[in-house]
């Protein structure tokens, strides 16, 4: 089986920080070296463009005015409120949808409009503004007259054509990759269309949602009719956990959200999630991404979206607190299907995939649809290989799959199904994530315009992902006030990573050890100056070989954090590990 299996697991890159840029930004802006170093090393290396990235401010948000199609939207909406007509909102059953679904309730609910929400059943409707979900939404709302989508709709015209043969307006929010034909709606807001700012094309659903809340909140005459800062917490999370990049725009959403969200007494049913995620500290974008998101997504995924919605609409934390709970009950039997279809697709490719393999493509009929992206995550995470998990309905004559394709300059997921489209009965989505849906008869005949376009993509072979290190760093330099020093970067995450930092061949004073659920993290203890070992945990590295011993010298990249689980001291958190 063609796997990047051998260490390093991942391309270690090392940006060109001008040390003269470093000594300038430290100097005139008075920051820690190591600071300077990790800005510099992202690209802000003159003082202004530094000072800008340090002081996410919501007075540069873009106004949304400047997003075509909002306007047109904003007053469809409004008349809708004036006159009572009811407005449906449709939203999806991820964290993004679900988020954007709420802000847009609220919104709309606070300009006075009879609203509701609808959320598609991922397993017998699939995803997003389709046929069969439309067609549901509108016997169960029939009253409808006018239907707003958020983070969906952009390539389901079947759904759009739905509603315009009932007398249906559609107002269509949604970030994914628009498909060649359009949808013929009322009117569309979306990032990547002509005349949206820059700093503004990579919103996600529940970014673009808050426009459209935004400019919601201001009525007549420029006044104010709710705090659509009040939204921020959730654009927050449901930015972070569709992993947009937190730069531009979606930084200063992220970061207010934070800050408002860590001030208390809004958001109450965050407030409860927040509680039986275990967070001690104030929440951090990695705990958006890691303990609260996933916890919304498990509904959307094996249990019913509509609890998460209650949740995120609770209006206290005590009616919040049963939702909180059964999310959190419902997360961890997530987390036991994927790690068991997981195991399942690795077993099969094992005899499967040729060392020439540049794709992998596995089926089942028995896993649960919500954790099929998150298998071909895994997959494509460890075999460096673009990758899709089906899952097959006889009946139907289908196999509905999610796709993903490991990080390189380039490799566009949407551009390889396009190469496949002949074979494929629907797909969209993003250039790492996408879903589609391909017939029974077609399989074959897919897999193999599949496997042809990544060959022709990956002529190398399999990806190992890069990794940013912002520089070499000694043992004694590490403490909880170097990782204080970094926070300006926050909040951290796609396109704007923790800083990342590598030891020089680091000595082992013991194998590595492990511990956590079925031993799936492990700890690595090496030896510094002085007699105190420096502790390092890798996460979720239990199914990779090291066989390592004491004595041996290893670089080791890292991150670090100050949270909980490092008891009030700080924690180095392994990301690779090579043989000097």
């Amino acid at each position: 089986m063609s796997s990047p299996s051998v260490w390093p697991r991942r391309e270690w890159r090392f940006p060109n920080a001008d040390p003269a840029a470093v000594d300038r930004l430290a100097r005139e802006l008075s920051l820690p070296r190591m600071l300077a170093q990790a800005l510099v090393a992202r690209g802000h290396d003159t003082p202004d463009a530094a000072a800008t990235m340090l002081a996410p401010k919501l007075s540069r948000l873009v106004p949304p005015e400047r997003f075509p199609g909002l306007p047109r939207a904003v007053e469809r909406l409004r008349a809708a409120a004036r006159a009572g007509e009811p407005v449906l909102i449709f939203g999806d059953f991820d964290c993004d949808g679900l988020t954007a679904t709420t802000v847009l309730v609220t919104a709309l609910e606070a300009i006075g409009a009879r609203v509701d929400a609808f959320i598609p059943d991922r397993r017998t409707e699939g995803y997003g503004f389709s046929e069969a979900a439309v067609g549901r939404a509108l016997r169960e709302h029939p009253d409808t007259r006018l239907v707003v989508t958020v983070d969906c709709g952009i390539t389901q015209e079947a759904g759009c054509a739905l509603c315009r043969a009932n007398g249906i307006d559609v107002i269509l929010t949604d970030h994914h990759t628009p498909s060649a034909t359009i949808p013929s709606v009322y009117a569309i807001v979306h990032p990547q269309r002509t005349g949206v700012p820059a700093e503004a094309r990579d919103l996600a659903g529940v970014g673009v949602a808050f426009k459209l809340a935004h400019a919601l909140s201001r009525g007549e005459g420029g006044a104010r009719l709710f705090r659509p800062e009040e939204l921020l917490p959730f654009v927050a999370l449901g930015t972070v956990a569709d992993i947009v990049p937190l730069t531009g725009e979606n930084r200063i959403l992220v970061a207010a959200g934070l800050s408002l969200l860590n001030r208390g007494g809004i958001a109450p049913g965050l407030q409860a999630l927040r509680a039986v995620s275990r967070i001690r500290g104030p929440v951090t974008a990695s705990d958006l991404g890691f303990r609260l998101g996933p916890r919304i997504n498990a509904a959307g995924r094996i249990g019913d979206p509509l609890d998460a919605l209650r949740l995120l609409r609770a209006r206290s934390e005590r009616e919040a607190a049963p939702y909180a709970q059964a999310l959190d009950t419902l997360n961890m039997e997530r987390q036991d299907l994927e790690r068991a279809a997981t195991d399942e697709a690795m077993s099969d490719l094992a005899w499967s995939l040729s060392p020439d393999s540049r794709s992998a493509v596995i089926t089942s009929e028995t896993w649960n649809p919500g954790v099929l992206g998150l298998v071909a995550g895994r997959v494509s995470q460890r075999l460096g290989l673009p990758s899709i998990a089906f899952l097959v309905d006889r009946a139907a004559g289908t196999m509905r799959g999610s796709a993903r394709c490991p990080e390189r300059e380039g490799l566009d997921l949407m551009a390889l199904l396009g190469a496949c489209a002949g074979d494929i009965l629907q797909y969209g989505g993003h250039v790492a994530a996408a879903g589609l849906t391909v017939a029974l008869d077609r399989a074959d005949a897919f897999r193999a315009a599949f496997e042809s376009a990544c060959a022709a993509a990956l002529p190398d072979g399999p990806v190992r992902p890069p990794l940013s290190i912002d520089a070499w760093i000694e043992p004694e330099a590490l403490s909880l006030d170097f990782h204080d020093a970094l926070a300006a970067l926050e909040p951290t995450g796609a396109a704007n990573p923790a800083p990342h930092w590598a030891l020089r061949a680091a000595e082992l004073t013991c194998e590595p050890i492990s511990f956590g659920r079925e031993g799936q993290h492990r700890r690595l203890l090496f030896r510094r100056p002085g007699d105190t070992p420096l502790e390092a945990v890798f996460f979720n590295a239990g199914e990779l070989p090291m066989p390592w011993k004491a004595g041996d010298r290893l670089d080791v990249a890292f991150r670090t954090d100050a949270s909980d689980f490092g008891g009030g001291s700080l924690a180095i958190l392994i990301e690779d590990i090579r043989t000097p």
